[in-house]
C-alpha cells in the first residue's frame, strides 16, 4: 500500500490510486529536545484506503497488459486474497486477474517507485462497499503502509502493522 502525506506532496486529479492511502502525522514543537525518558514524538495518523481506479483496472483488462507490459494472469478461486478493485477478500469461484500495479508517488524520476503484484477481478465489480472503514476482511493481515515525501521518498512515517488494529 502507498501513503501519501498531506502537506508533503500532491496528486494531480487524474492520477490512478488518487489517495489511496494519507497520512497525518504530528511535529514536535520547535524547542522540543527528545530525553533519556521522552526518546519519540508521539505521532497521530490517519489514512484512507482506496481502490484502484476503475479506469485503470479498465485500462488493464482490456489490453490485457501491467505496467511493464506484460501479460496479465487470469485466476480462479483466489480465495482470501486481497481484491484491490472492492477491498475485499476474494470467493470461491471468483475470476480475477494479477498484474503488475505501479502506484501513484509523488515526483517524476523517484528510485521509490515499483511495481507490485496485485488481484483484481477480472470484469467491473462495482468497487467497495465501504470506502469509510479499513477493510473487514483485510483485519489480522500484516501490512505496509507507505508514506512518500514531495521527492517521491520515502518518509518517516511509512510503518508495518499486524493487522490488529489498522486504525
Amino acid at each position: 500500500m502507498t501513503a501519501l502525506c498531506p502537506g508533503l506532496a500532491s496528486r494531480s486529479p487524474g492520477s490512478a490510486l488518487r489517495n489511496l492511502l494519507g497520512c497525518h502525522v504530528g511535529k514536535p514543537p520547535e524547542n522540543w529536545q527528545a530525553t533519556r525518558h521522552d526518546r519519540a514524538m508521539s505521532t497521530t495518523m490517519s489514512y484512507y484506503i482506496r481502490p484502484i481506479e476503475a479506469a485503470h483496472l479498465d485500462a488493464v483488462r482490456s489490453s490485457g497488459l501491467d505496467a511493464s507490459g506484460t501479460p496479465v494472469v487470469r485466476l480462479i478461486d483466489a480465495v482470501g486474497e486481497p481484491m484491490r478493485c472492492c477491498l475485499r477478500d476474494a470467493l470461491p469461484g471468483e475470476e480475477c486477474i494479477l498484474f503488475g500495479y505501479e502506484a501513484p508517488i509523488p515526483g517524476e524520476a523517484s528510485p521509490y517507485r515499483e511495481i507490485g503484484a496485485v488481484l483484481a477481478h477480472a470484469y467491473p465489480c462495482g468497487g467497495p462497499s465501504d470506502l469509510g472503514s479499513y477493510p473487514e476482511d483485510w483485519y489480522g493481515r500484516p501490512q505496509v503502509l507507505r508514506a512518500y515525501d514531495a521527492r517521491g521518498w520515502i518518509h518517516p512515517a511509512t510503518t508495518t502493522h499486524d493487522g490488529s488494529t489498522p486504525v
